[in-house]
């Protein structure tokens, strides 16, 4: 076969994921004929491996993906058709290659460039590429993008890779011309909004009259930019059905990378909703897409020791890794809004709520553990808005001094267990405080009062331990369990599958070894609040059991309201 130098680049807009099914969508029959109409068809040798950058892998610094053996197909995306989550793209990884493009741009000044063995190919990648080489025999590496650098940047990330060409190495950027999820609408009658059309007829006219240096490093600061961004920033309501809704420079910074093919990005079947915003200029409706995120259950969450954080020896780690695809529902299931945790390490005379405007702190509320635990890092966006929704719904309820802490991150009780379930961290968090001068009682009635942000989307997570009694743990390594634990743990999961919520709420007087097993309320009222906003027909369920130092439990447990 003749070597295949590759003159030209691409950039493809990509849409949504139905392109990946959907015959009705032009794109999906531009990219099928992609090869014989654009290409140039079996005449032309094909490219030795494809580079492709997509949207939808962000990094702080370059990394490409060196895959041994067969790319692994990642479904990064949510709520779609189920066939779509059996589509395979088997092509086969391109270690070389990623080799070669971090050499390249080490020696163009790119300081800091990450190898990654294990990644696979997001949705930006193998869904074009399974339309325009369905043969999927072509090595592919995949490269990520910076949003936390400029169009400059990325176009002269694109100058480096130059050299690829000549070794016959295809480049693909995969994004969207036009990419504003937020604004997309229902309506069928193939209108496109004036402020698209404008930014597209714009960008066409700068790519094809070669204006890239000035006009694209520029876009972001023209009117054409105000309009597209309208709709960007708003709480905690607008975490829908995307894991986490992507900034509209995430495409433009493609187009610096590469040459631009426009292709038609057909929106389909999304929810229309008006949502008051405060700004500046005052209040306003504004329009936003939002996923059918409702959440019905809750979660009492035993996260144990601190070191969960780390430690693999532990079986509820591998339980919590697993709880997004085992017991949430996987990719095929939308995220929640935001999530509001209950920790028992965040204790208060009356309610109190974080409202954190950026990323949550990670607090380190431990000590003499190994150093490597200090290091680690939650940093999901609070969620205001939800906070300001939890003290609406308590003090409704009775609850009449609710405070709200505007610098409070989030404990270990929440963020080490939150990084196993939701390891992104790109879903708002709020966290709720526990009264231990109350009873069970007064956090299942806590609870009851939280139950509506169910229905918008708030995923309700008790974090706590089952049993937790700390100076009674033992170091034997025998891996015996206390009986008095024991029993008090058998108790409680007698008394949750049966439904017996009262006899938990009075535990003191009705559980054995109630005082050894929580000398303390503290990681115990996290139940009755995730009992509480599930209602009291709530069916219990055991969803995992394990124990770690003789006396700590991990029992964790989901509640489900039946009809």
């Amino acid at each position: 076969m003749a070597q295949a130098k590759v003159k030209e680049t691409y950039y493809i807009s990509h849409g949504s994921p139905t392109l990946s099914i959907d015959d009705s969508l032009p794109a999906r029959g531009f990219l099928k004929s992609f090869r014989d109409t654009v290409y140039g068809g079996a005449q032309r040798p094909p490219p030795t491996s494809i580079l492709v950058i997509s949207g939808h892998w962000e990094t702080d610094y370059p990394t490409v993906n060196a895959v041994s053996g067969t790319c692994d197909t990642i479904y990064d995306f949510y709520g779609f058709p189920q066939e779509m989550y059996k589509l395979k793209y088997p092509a086969p990884g391109a270690p070389q290659l990623a080799t070669r493009v971090k050499e390249l741009l080490t020696a163009s000044g790119f300081q800091r460039v990450s190898v990654d063995k294990k990644r696979g190919l997001d949705h930006g990648a193998w869904v074009p590429l399974m339309l325009m080489f369905p043969e999927a025999d072509i090595p592919v590496c995949q490269l990520s993008i910076q949003t936390n650098r400029d169009g400059t940047y990325h176009y002269n990330l694109g100058k480096a890779l130059a050299p690829l060409k000549e070794e016959g190495v295809l480049i693909i950027g995969s994004g969207s011309a036009t990419h504003n999820l937020r604004a997309l609408r229902q309506s069928r009658d193939g209108s496109v909004a004036s402020w698209a059309l404008e930014f597209d007829t714009w960008l066409k006219d700068a790519l094809l009259n070669g204006r890239s240096e000035g006009d694209l490093s520029t876009a972001f600061n023209s009117n054409t930019r105000a309009n597209l961004i309208k709709y960007i920033r708003v709480g905690y309501e607008t975490h829908g059905i995307m894991r986490r809704w992507e900034m509209l420079n995430k495409s433009l910074k493609q187009i610096q990378t590469v040459e631009a093919t426009l292709v038609l990005l057909q929106a389909k079947a999304v929810e229309e909703r008006k949502v008051q915003v405060k700004s500046g200029k005052g209040e306003r409706e504004r329009l936003f897409i939002l996923g059918k995120a409702k959440v019905k259950e809750t979660y009492y969450i035993s996260h144990g020791s601190p070191t969960l954080s780390i430690d693999d020896s532990l079986p509820a780690r591998g339980f919590l890794k697993s709880f997004r695809d085992t017991v949430y529902g996987g990719v095929q299931r939308p995220p929640p809004t935001s999530i509001l945790i209950i920790s028992g390490h965040w204790e208060t005379n009356y309610p109190a709520v974080n409202a954190i405007s950026g990323t949550c702190d990670t607090i380190y509320d431990f000590y003499n553990f190994p150093q490597e635990m200090y290091k680690l890092k939650y940093p999901a966006p609070g969620a205001p808005e939800l906070a300001t929704r939890v003290k609406e719904l308590l003090m409704a309820s009775g609850y009449q001094k609710v405070s709200v802490d505007k610098k409070r991150g989030l404990d270990h009780g929440a963020w080490v267990p939150l990084m196993l379930m939701f390891p992104e961290a790109d879903i708002p968090v709020c966290q709720l405080s526990v009264q231990t001068n109350r009873d069970g009682t007064y956090h299942y009635n806590l609870g009851k009062a939280l139950a509506p942000l169910k229905e918008e989307g708030v995923l309700i997570i008790g974090s706590g331990s089952a049993v937790h009694n700390l100076r009674a743990l033992s170091l034997s390594g025998d891996g015996s369990v206390a009986a008095w634990a024991l029993e008090f743990d058998t108790w409680l999961k007698d008394a949750l599958l049966d439904g017996r919520y009262e006899d938990v709420n009075h535990y003191e007087e009705r559980a054995p070894h109630a005082k050894a097993a929580h000398p303390r309320p503290d990681h115990f009222y996290p139940l009755h609040v995730a009992i509480g906003a599930a209602g009291e027909n709530a069916k219990a369920e055991l969803i995992h059991n394990s124990w770690q130092l003789g006396t700590l439990s991990y029992a964790s447990y989901k509640f489900t309201p039946t009809e």
